[in-house]
Protein backbone atom coordinates (compact mmCIF):
# COMPACT_ATOMS: atom_id res chain seq x y z
CA UNK A 1 0.00 0.00 0.00
CA UNK A 2 3.11 2.19 0.17
CA UNK A 3 3.74 2.04 -3.10
CA UNK A 4 0.02 2.89 -4.08
CA UNK A 5 0.22 5.88 -1.74
CA UNK A 6 3.52 7.48 -2.99
CA UNK A 7 1.78 6.81 -6.57
CA UNK A 8 -1.75 8.66 -5.45
CA UNK A 9 -2.35 9.92 -2.33
CA UNK A 10 -6.19 9.22 -3.29
CA UNK A 11 -6.39 5.45 -4.13
CA UNK A 12 -8.42 4.06 -1.42
CA UNK A 13 -11.32 6.59 -2.19
CA UNK A 14 -10.93 5.35 -5.83
CA UNK A 15 -10.74 1.93 -5.10
CA UNK A 16 -12.84 -1.06 -4.16
CA UNK A 17 -11.66 -4.55 -3.57
CA UNK A 18 -14.29 -7.11 -4.54
CA UNK A 19 -13.32 -10.48 -2.70
CA UNK A 20 -15.22 -13.89 -3.22
CA UNK A 21 -16.57 -14.72 0.23
CA UNK A 22 -13.94 -17.49 0.99
CA UNK A 23 -13.02 -18.10 4.56
CA UNK A 24 -10.08 -15.95 4.43
CA UNK A 25 -11.76 -13.00 2.81
CA UNK A 26 -14.34 -13.53 6.13
CA UNK A 27 -11.64 -13.72 8.73
CA UNK A 28 -11.45 -11.86 11.80
CA UNK A 29 -8.01 -10.83 10.72
CA UNK A 30 -9.04 -9.46 7.24
CA UNK A 31 -12.23 -7.74 9.05
CA UNK A 32 -9.45 -6.23 11.06
CA UNK A 33 -7.19 -5.57 8.20
CA UNK A 34 -10.03 -3.92 6.27
CA UNK A 35 -11.40 -1.56 8.76
CA UNK A 36 -7.92 -0.61 10.35
CA UNK A 37 -6.67 0.25 6.26
CA UNK A 38 -10.30 1.83 5.74
CA UNK A 39 -10.69 0.39 2.26
CA UNK A 40 -13.74 -0.35 0.40
CA UNK A 41 -14.81 -3.49 0.19
CA UNK A 42 -17.62 -5.54 -1.60
CA UNK A 43 -18.12 -9.07 -1.07
CA UNK A 44 -19.65 -10.63 -3.99
CA UNK A 45 -22.39 -14.15 -3.93
CA UNK A 46 -21.19 -17.47 -3.42
CA UNK A 47 -20.55 -19.09 -7.14
CA UNK A 48 -20.56 -15.68 -8.83
CA UNK A 49 -18.42 -16.50 -11.57
CA UNK A 50 -19.66 -13.94 -14.06
CA UNK A 51 -19.50 -11.00 -11.38
CA UNK A 52 -15.62 -11.36 -10.93
CA UNK A 53 -14.11 -9.89 -14.31
CA UNK A 54 -10.38 -11.77 -13.43
CA UNK A 55 -12.12 -15.63 -13.31
CA UNK A 56 -12.09 -15.11 -16.92
CA UNK A 57 -8.08 -13.97 -16.70
CA UNK A 58 -7.94 -17.04 -14.63
CA UNK A 59 -10.02 -19.44 -17.15
CA UNK A 60 -7.55 -18.59 -19.95
CA UNK A 61 -4.71 -18.78 -18.06
CA UNK A 62 -5.70 -22.22 -16.71
CA UNK A 63 -6.59 -23.27 -20.38
CA UNK A 64 -3.42 -21.96 -22.04
CA UNK A 65 -0.09 -23.96 -22.00
CA UNK A 66 1.73 -21.67 -19.98
CA UNK A 67 5.12 -23.61 -20.65
CA UNK A 68 4.94 -24.06 -24.48
CA UNK A 69 8.51 -24.49 -24.43
CA UNK A 70 8.57 -27.54 -21.77
CA UNK A 71 11.07 -25.84 -19.77
CA UNK A 72 11.83 -27.60 -16.74
CA UNK A 73 9.69 -26.15 -13.24
CA UNK A 74 9.46 -26.68 -9.78
CA UNK A 75 6.78 -29.49 -10.97
CA UNK A 76 7.53 -32.77 -11.47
Amino acid sequence: MIRLQAKDADWKKKTVWLLDGASYHRSQETRNYIANHNVKVVIGGPYAFAAAPVEYLFSGLKNSDLNPEGLKSGKK
